[in-house]
Order: C-alpha cells, then structure tokens, then sequence
C-alpha cells in the first residue's frame, strides 16, 4: 500500500509539471521565472475591469521587426498577426532595424506592442505612447517606437 501511494503522489506531480508547462509557462516559452512574473503582473493590471474581447494577448516564438512601406514599423508575431505603427517621421533608432528574435514573448495591449526578448536585456516596443507602460523587468531596457496609429492585421 505504502508503494501505491507513493506511486500515484509521483503520477500527480508528473501531471502537475505537465499541466503547468502546457499553460505557457517559463517550461514552454523558455522565460526566465523574473521575466514571467514581470509579465504576468502586467497583463494583471494592464487587464484589469476589461471586458474579454479586450483583453491584452499574449503570443511566444519568433517575432521579427523592420520598417515597412512609407513611415511605418512593422513587427510579424509567430501567430501569423501583423502590427503596423504609423509614424510621422523617422527616428535615429530606425538603424537598429531589422531586427529578429528566435525566441521572444509579443504582448499586444490596448495602445502598445511589447517584445520580450528570451535572451537579452533590450525589448522593443511600437507604441501610441511616448513612455508606455511596460513590464517591469528587473535591468531591462526598452526601445521605443511611437507614433500615431498602431493596427493589428490577421493572417
């Protein structure tokens, strides 16, 4: 009896980890826990009172930036989405594009599109805002794009 018991504690713990890296995880998107909980308490306030079509989204894998057509940045998301912001002018930081991550977190809020870089300390953000709220991620560095339109366009 005593085996059985032990047995089945070990069956649920594997199923625990199980569940728990299928829900997005640190296991599945290859976040740090500080960068997960950074992000999770973001998306806490940033979805607070908000009705659920209007939900921040949150999306992992590979996430490429560049400068489109006319003014426009554009980020490709692993979803298939598209983020477009439409700009008055360029910026000096427009030479730090393209830019591509193997391995990134995209969280599209109400007036921003967040890159979480897995593996370095510089995120990028298109955003309506001059200085977005972001996640607060123990030395990370944000470079910001803004401008006055910021659309997201589907597969």
């Amino acid at each position: 009896m005593i085996h059985t018991g032990r047995f089945l504690l070990f069956s649920l713990m594997v199923s625990s980890l199980t569940f728990f890296s299928s829900c997005g995880g640190p296991a599945e998107t290859g976040l740090s826990t500080e960068f997960r909980a950074a992000i999770d308490a973001f998306l806490e306030v940033d979805n607070a009172g908000k009705e659920p079509a209007q939900l921040a989204t949150e999306v992992n894998g590979p996430v490429r930036i560049a400068e489109g057509d006319g003014l426009t940045i554009v980020a490709s998301s692993p979803d298939g989405n598209t983020y477009v912001l439409r700009r008055e002018e360029t910026a000096e930081i427009d030479m730090l594009l393209p830019k591509t991550f193997e391995q990134a977190t995209l969280i599209y809020a109400d007036r921003s599109a967040i890159i979480i870089d897995h593996s370095g300390k510089y995120h990028y953000v298109l955003s309506l805002d001059g200085q977005p709220d972001l996640p607060k991620i123990p030395e990370a560095e944000y470079v910001v794009f803004s401008g006055n339109g910021l659309i997201r366009f589907g597969e």
